[in-house]
């Protein structure tokens, strides 16, 4: 398997993870939320401002609503210098990673942005906009 599709595996396979939390959250109460993802569920993502300079470099944002009310992200991994990330201190690192978190808890989490009992969501439709990626990104197991 060549690095590029290594990357792209490992990056379906992350949306794959988050889409199947989503479905998990939307149908069964916390409690029985598996395990590995209950962090999503305790932690303080909701509240949590990542600083600036990671805020900066590693951009995602709600876009909209498509016309089923699916919340419509756009994740700008192209900015993602992940590699250069994870080559600073180890704080820096834990706040790349809890920002990394904190993306999938609002794509999580917006689904009921727009849901009602009436018009139920257990969707949301991510965006990766890989422009600027660099494929020195893929030389650092860390960074996948």
């Amino acid at each position: 398997m060549t690095p590029v599709s290594s990357a792209l595996s490992v990056l379906l396979l992350h949306f794959l993870l988050i889409s199947t939390i989503s479905s998990v959250k939307a149908q069964i109460p916390n409690d029985e939320v598996p395990a590995e993802l209950q962090f999503l569920t305790t932690g303080d993502y909701d509240t949590w401002t990542p600083p600036e300079d990671i805020a900066k470099s590693y951009p995602y944002y709600l876009s909209g609503f498509d016309d089923q009310n699916r919340p419509i992200w756009v994740l700008e991994f192209g900015k993602w210098d992940i590699r250069s990330g994870l080559l600073k201190d180890e704080e820096h690192e834990k706040a790349l990673d809890k920002h990394i978190d904190q993306a999938t808890w609002h794509f999580f989490n917006s689904t009921g942005l727009r849901a009602s009992p009436e018009a139920p969501n257990k969707e949301f439709i991510v965006l990766i906009d890989a422009e600027g990626y660099n494929l020195a990104q893929l030389n650092s197991a860390k960074g996948l």
